[in-house]
């Protein structure tokens, strides 16, 4: 289990602001495709 949060603060992570802005564009259409896109991109760590 890796501990994300720590480096999360001192540079933010490219794919997760990109998981991010695609999210806040799909919430309004489809909010369950962007939450399960969202987790999707999140979890390759």
């Amino acid at each position: 289990m890796k501990i994300v949060h720590l480096n999360k603060e001192k540079q933010p992570d490219p794919v997760e602001e990109l998981a991010r802005v695609l999210v806040a564009k799909w919430r309004k259409k489809d909010k369950e495709k962007a939450e399960r896109k969202y987790a999707h991109l999140t979890s390759k760590k």
